[in-house]
């Protein structure tokens, strides 16, 4: 009985006549009829009349894929499937996979870079998750799935104990998570899987900032293909995934403009504004120009390969005698050379010029950055660089 604070919720069987929902429905076994329409008694094979119990199952497409699922009723009770079908066709129209539970996870997914809520999501699912679980069902993802999954992705530690690189093991856990919940909505990996899972995490130690000097060393052994990805890299602070499919299209008036990779199949997307400076201008002027402003500038193959630019940047580091650094030592320092060096001083100034209090926290309301602010610190980040050689 409805209260006055509850919310009643009706099947989509109520707003369809009797003649819709039996079209989206049929029997199984299929009933004969002759050439009159008249239903034909059921025969064993030697003609003799005989019970056949036959159930309800669904019998629509539903986005171009065919939907035949149990509605869970036998013959005589055609309301009761009616009243499931409505409820299949609710779920369907609400993004969970009907059925799912008994699919293998590599069918689970259809359309799997438009499906993951990041594209780095995405790239654990198909590379380390899909691989190991590709064969399991949903119904079968137990705590001892984990486990195996974690000691084949992550080996043993000297004590034959589970370990894990703890933030990227968090991402494909809520990677796994998002799979699950195409099928179980409410599914929580850290609840039903984690909770008693003991393993050790590891968290991987951060190198000392990269100094001008160091960068200066790593630009001389920046050469040939890899090495203009590099300067770029350097110069923009962009991944190597958007110095990939970087375009003349997204450079205008000296800046380049593109949405960023990472979270191009996000709702809400971040774009990569960035002023091309003085160093990177000379990168550009060396680079064979596209036929097609739509090209890429680079290519490899068809399609990008994250380790193989990784390899190639830890390569110039390591040439320069600066081993471990990688791809993202270079974004790191374009953020950290800007902060440390620019932002600080200017923050400093601001306050004095504005006649702020040292602690005042309206400050960075009134120093927004331009575009053209930005094109001198990459510069003067340039120059550093350039100046470090001691010439």
């Amino acid at each position: 009985m409805a209260t006055k604070n509850s919310v009643l919720t009706y099947p989509l069987t109520m707003f369809m006549g009797d003649e819709q929902m039996i079209d989206r429905m049929r029997l199984k076994p299929a009933i004969k009829y002759d050439a009159d329409g008249n239903r034909l008694p059921d025969l064993d094979k030697h003609g003799n009349p005989k019970f056949v119990r036959r159930k309800w199952y669904a019998h629509f497409s539903h986005k171009k894929q065919p939907i035949g699922n149990s509605l869970d009723a036998y013959e005589p009770e055609t309301k009761k499937a009616q009243v499931n079908l409505g409820r299949l066709i609710e779920k369907l129209d609400n993004g969970i996979i009907v059925g799912g539970v008994n699919k293998k996870f590599k069918f689970l997914i259809s359309d799997e870079k438009s499906f993951f809520t990041s594209y780095g999501y995405y790239q654990l699912w198909r590379d380390h998750l899909k691989v190991f679980l590709g064969e399991y069902r949903v119904g079968e993802l137990t705590q001892q799935v984990v486990e195996e999954y974690m000691e084949n992705r992550y080996k043993l530690n000297e004590d034959d104990e589970l370990q894990v690189m703890q933030n990227t093991f968090q991402k494909e856990m809520v990677a796994l998570q998002q799979v699950v919940r195409s099928v179980e909505p409410h599914f929580s990996v850290s609840k039903k899987l984690l909770d008693k899972i003991n393993y050790n995490k590891i968290y991987k130690e951060q190198l000392a900032p990269l100094t001008p000097e160091q960068l200066y060393q790593a630009t001389l052994q920046a050469k040939g293909y890899w090495g203009d990805i590099f300067l770029i890299m350097l110069y923009t602070g962009m991944e190597g995934r958007d110095v990939f499919d970087l375009k003349p299209e997204h450079i205008k008036d000296g800046v380049i403009t593109k949405v960023r990779h990472k979270n191009k199949y996000k709702k809400k997307k971040t774009t990569i504004k960035m002023p091309i400076c003085d160093a990177l201008k000379k990168v550009f002027e060396k680079i064979p120009t596209p036929a097609s402003k739509h090209q890429c500038y680079f290519k490899i193959g068809n399609e990008y390969k994250h380790a193989r630019c990784s390899k190639a940047i830890r390569e110039i580091f390591t040439k320069a005698g600066l081993n471990g650094y990688g791809a993202k030592s270079l974004r790191r320092y374009m953020g950290e050379e800007i902060n440390s060096q620019y932002m600080v001083e200017a923050n400093k100034s601001a306050q004095e010029a504005l006649a702020h209090s040292a602690n005042s926290n309206q400050t960075g309301f009134y120093t927004r950055p331009r575009n053209a602010d930005l094109m001198v610190l990459v510069n003067r980040m340039a120059d550093r660089i350039a100046k470090a050689s001691g010439e």
